[in-house]
């Protein structure tokens, strides 16, 4: 993560793993900034059949790249140096954007414009779960 680069499929699918596995999940769960590939999705998917879960949407928050690399390094986090901002940024228009077709052909996508404040985000996410249900 230090360097800009997802953490391996392995560590993350195993946390979530564990995670959907107990009982206070059964009524519902968010996951935040996963899946990032299309073979996290995979796995994803898999997990959760065998778990007897469902994906009802896969939320994408869709802003400009500017907007990305001004917000990481607004964070003043030990990693987020330019050079590792930018290939985050990098890594996620190579290996995330892909997957919006992967859900979106599901019809499991809702895109919702990131770039207003926080809690015109949360509402345009709540008035898009309401009506697509």
């Amino acid at each position: 993560m230090e360097t800009g680069e997802l953490v391996t499929n392995e560590m993350i699918i195993e946390s979530i793993q564990i995670e959907l596995k107990k009982p206070d999940f059964k009524d519902g769960w968010v996951l935040e900034g996963y899946p990032r590939t299309a073979e996290q999705a995979e796995e994803l998917d898999f997990l959760l059949d065998h778990l007897g879960h469902n994906l009802d949407w896969a939320i994408y928050l869709q802003v400009p790249q500017a907007v990305m690399v001004n917000r990481s390094m607004g964070r003043f986090l030990p990693d987020d140096l330019p050079e590792i901002v930018q290939r985050r940024v990098e890594t996620f228009y190579d290996r995330t954007v892909p997957i919006l077709e992967y859900y979106d052909r599901r019809r499991r996508l809702l895109t919702i414009n990131g770039d207003q404040s926080p809690e015109a985000v949360q509402q345009d996410i709540i008035t898009l779960l309401i009506t697509s249900q």
